[in-house]
């Protein structure tokens, strides 16, 4: 089983995220890093290897597009009928 630690650092636009694996020696090392930015206008998702190579990558033109699918897994609310008609 992989141990890991993961850390978050959130700001008003933006999240940003690392990913450790614990292996039993002293130094921890980077498996990936990555963030969420233009969070509230066109959000984007990056997540880079420790080289800087990205492993995934998606934009959102809409930030309700983005966070919907996180909310309804973590939330016991259907967020698609709570939503505003524009």
């Amino acid at each position: 089983m992989l141990r890991a630690i993961i850390t978050f650092n959130a700001g008003p636009s933006s999240i940003e995220f690392s990913l450790y694996e614990v292996d039993g020696s002293p130094r921890l090392r980077l498996t990936c890093r990555g963030e969420v930015d233009g969070i509230g206008a066109a959000p984007r998702f990056v997540a880079r290897d420790p080289g800087g190579g990205v492993l995934a990558e998606q934009k959102w033109p809409d930030p309700n597009e983005a966070f919907a699918p996180l909310l309804q897994a973590v939330l016991p609310v259907d967020v698609e009928s709570k939503r505003k008609a524009p």
